[in-house]
């Protein structure tokens, strides 16, 4: 799509860009990765659906893994901006599509599960379960929405898809 970028140290196959999308770093395998979404660092993104995008997935992220060889890969359905934090491990099936603007916090391991709580911090918890504070992003750091919403408009150069920000 338009203004659309992978970066020469990145590898992609078979993945859709949605236009100002930006990976310059690791790799992006069967993926749709949306208007305005970025990967800067090394990081490895398989079977992810995240069609609305405006996120962030951080240094050494594994998102959408199993490779049980038991089954089939199934993949990893996003809402819009998601951040995924430094080394974060997410296995399939996840369905973050009613957890807008949530963030998946530092060294998480994510399992299969679908979490419907917007604007979330998702950290780990006792006895290896996940740890979900719903509207955290609202109530301890507003600024993150405001800031990103200023930082995504000017991001902007696609002249022909007025469809997003």
């Amino acid at each position: 799509m338009e203004q659309s970028e992978v970066g020469p140290h990145s590898f992609t196959a078979n993945a859709i860009y949605g236009p100002d999308s930006h990976v310059s770093g690791g790799e992006v395998h069967c993926t749709i990765f949306g208007p305005n979404a970025n990967s800067h660092h090394q990081s490895l993104l398989i079977g992810i659906l995240w069609p609305l995008g405006r996120g962030n997935v951080g240094y050494g992220s594994n998102v959408g893994s199993n490779h049980t060889g038991r089954i089939p890969d199934q993949e990893t359905s996003v809402g819009e901006g998601t951040f995924w934090g430094l080394g974060s491990v997410i296995k399939f099936p996840v369905d973050l599509t009613s957890a807008p603007y949530s963030i998946i916090a530092a060294g998480v391991q994510l399992p299969p599960q679908r979490i419907t709580l917007p604007f979330s911090l998702i950290t780990d918890g006792p006895g290896g379960m996940n740890q979900i504070t719903p509207g955290w992003l609202l109530q301890y750091s507003p600024y993150t929405v405001a800031r990103s919403e200023v930082k995504f408009a000017n991001r902007r150069t696609a002249k022909r898809h007025d469809f997003y920000t």
